[in-house]
């Protein structure tokens, strides 16, 4: 076993760790969840978010796992978190690092492991999401890219909590600040400044700054000494908003409200010309016959910029999951639309935001609606399931493998499917090309060696229910090395092609035509009375042979050599031996003057 190895910043990583306040809090159902969605995802019977302390690894949530952690030397997940991609073992029984890791050959016994490593703000790896099972896998790398998605979700999850955690931090600091300007303030604004959480100014009614502390000095840079006696609104208000503000305080003056507070998102200037985001909450009292104005603002720029970086996340991944050559949807549990990426408009025809919302059989037309209804079915009753089929879409006719993922809440019921559908149709193609290449001869366009041997197998079954004679004929071309010899390798492959024509319009149409290689062809002839059937047959292709063969205006006279192994219904099935046979055969009929056929003897092959 290779232990998992240690960062070089391990200190800063474990005190990173550490600040999240996550390794011993109690159950998180947002992780618990991410777990669920993975093991589905992956196909895998188990899942753990997992956080890699200094010496241990805790297992923070976990889909149908019975441990709560490990030691960190042993983990999988400290090998994970060492590099920046994920973390696949296909059999960890192959694998020098965990062969005989005590997790391997003990309980939970992983023979499979995935692991994708979950980051902090400043990019320390904290953990994983990952999943394992107890056999070998292979995964497909649209289930890999899936886990990867899912553990960037749950990394913006754990870095939102980073974020309220380190505004937190901020707010005590200006609380203490806060606190201490109370205690040296006069009487007057003592009660006011005690309930002060972040930046307070107290003005009178034509704004004039008449209290200041040391939060507002912090968020604004100007100190008291330079801001009391000026008025608020010359000095902090952004231009845009100043007349609004002044409208709004002249309505509270008229009406002689003192009680209710107003509470609203806005910028501010600081002395520097900066602009920053605050959350300004005016709060209206009674002082005498005149109304004074106290403000509160704390800094919600981080919030704002955590936001933007969630919102710029968020429509990063839309644009990556419009990008894909895959259509993408959620439909829950009453058939309707919860979302479609963008590839929908390119198959059907309709913008995602058309169908979003809409019963799924108004967005898919009758037919679609009849073949996709018994899948989601199934989906809905929490089957995880995948299906190929031929549909028309926009663009054509098109084979779709549909992925269905059922999305279950915390108590296990189903309220809606996750969908992926990727358009195979190029693959299936390639498939069949692939396939038809294996079993043809590229140069006449015949079945090869593979496919006569395929298709002298499918004979003899069909021959125990017919038990009728099968022939096969071995032949080659009498004289064709002089005509490489003489014309080269070009011309003689015009005459092989040439060859193969004849042979192909002499024979039957149900009859097998084929080439080996070089000038051998083979003829499969089935449902034959007796062997005089194969004796006319092979005397029509000899005599079809003997005429000209014209070459780049040269007339050549050729000929062939056939040799006939018969097969009967009660000898074994044994095609080699057939095709050896039959080329034996044919030699005899070279050594006895060529252009002619013969029988194969007992013996031949």
């Amino acid at each position: 076993m290779i232990p998992a190895p240690i960062p070089a910043n391990d200190a800063a990583r474990v005190q990173a760790l550490r600040a999240l306040a996550m390794l011993d809090a109690g159950p998180d159902a947002t992780l618990d969840r991410a777990t669920r969605l993975a093991a589905r995802l992956m196909n895998t019977p188990h899942a753990l978010v997992t956080l890699v302390d200094a010496d241990r690894q805790v297992f923070k949530a976990r889909y149908d796992c019975d441990l709560t952690g490990s030691d960190r030397a042993i983990s999988f997940c400290g090998h994970a978190i060492a590099q920046d991609q994920p973390l696949v073992v296909t059999d960890a029984l192959l694998d020098a690092r965990f062969a005989d890791n005590p997790l391997v050959v003990g309980p939970p016994s992983i023979r499979f492991y995935a692991g994708v490593p979950l980051h902090t703000l400043d990019h320390y790896a904290i953990g994983t999401l990952c999943v394992f099972d107890t056999q070998p896998h292979v995964p497909d790398a649209a289930s890999l890219d899936a886990l990867i998605d899912l553990a960037r979700l749950l990394q913006q999850s754990i870095n939102l909590r980073e974020l309220e955690l380190r505004n937190t931090a901020t707010h005590g600091d200006k609380l203490r600040q806060a606190q201490d300007e109370v205690d040296r303030r006069q009487k007057r604004l003592a009660d006011t400044l005690e309930t002060a959480l972040e930046a307070f100014i107290g003005t009178a009614e034509d704004g004039r700054i008449l209290a200041w502390n040391q939060a507002a000095t912090d968020l604004t840079g100007w100190s008291a000494e330079e801001i009391k006696g000026q008025r608020y609104q010359d000095f902090l208000l952004i231009p845009e908003d100043r007349l609004a503000a002044a409208t709004a305080r002249d309505e509270f003056i008229r009406e002689g409200r003192t009680t209710r507070a107003a509470r609203r998102e806005t910028e501010v200037l600081r002395k520097d010309g900066r602009r920053i985001a605050v959350e300004m909450t005016v709060s209206p009292i009674a002082d005498g016959e005149q109304i004074l104005f106290n403000l509160f603002m704390h800094d919600i720029s981080a919030r704002k910029h955590a936001e933007a970086a969630l919102r710029q996340s968020r429509e990063e991944l839309q644009t990556i999951a419009d990008n894909l050559p895959v259509l993408i949807g959620y439909i829950d549990a009453d058939y309707r639309v919860g979302y479609v990426n963008a590839i929908w408009r390119e198959w059907f025809g309709k913008d995602p935001s058309q169908v979003s919302g809409r019963p799924l059989q108004d967005a898919l037309g009758p037919d679609l609606w009849l073949r996709a209804k018994p899948l989601l079915d199934k989906g809905l009753q929490g089957l995880k399931l995948a299906f190929e089929s031929t549909v028309p879409i926009r663009n054509g006719e098109r084979t779709l493998r549909l992925t269905v993922i059922p999305d279950d809440d915390h108590q296990g019921q189903t309220r809606g499917v996750y969908m992926m559908i990727i358009d195979i149709s190029d693959r299936k193609r390639l498939e069949e090309r692939l396939q038809r290449e294996a079993l043809e001869d590229p140069l006449t366009g015949l079945p090869n060696r593979r496919a006569i041997l395929r298709r002298i197998e499918e004979a003899c079954v069909r021959q125990t229910r017919h038990p009728n004679p099968v022939a096969l004929f071995f032949l080659d071309l009498d004289g064709f090395k002089g005509v490489n010899d003489r014309f080269g390798h070009d011309a003689g492959d015009e005459v092989l092609r040439e060859f193969a024509r004849r042979l192909r319009e002499a024979v039957r149409a149900n009859d097998v035509v084929a080439r080996l290689a070089g000038d051998e062809f083979t003829v499969l002839l089935e449902d034959l009375h007796d062997e005089r059937d194969a004796a006319q047959v092979a005397s029509k292709i000899v005599g079809v042979m003997r005429a000209p063969f014209v070459l780049h205006g040269e007339v050549l006279h050729l000929s062939t050599s056939i040799g006939i192994a018969l097969r009967h219904p009660h000898q074994p099935a044994n095609p080699g031996a057939l095709i050896d046979a039959a080329d034996a055969a044919m030699y005899a009929v070279k050594r006895a003057g060529k252009n002619n056929y013969g029988f194969a003897r007992d013996g031949d092959g």
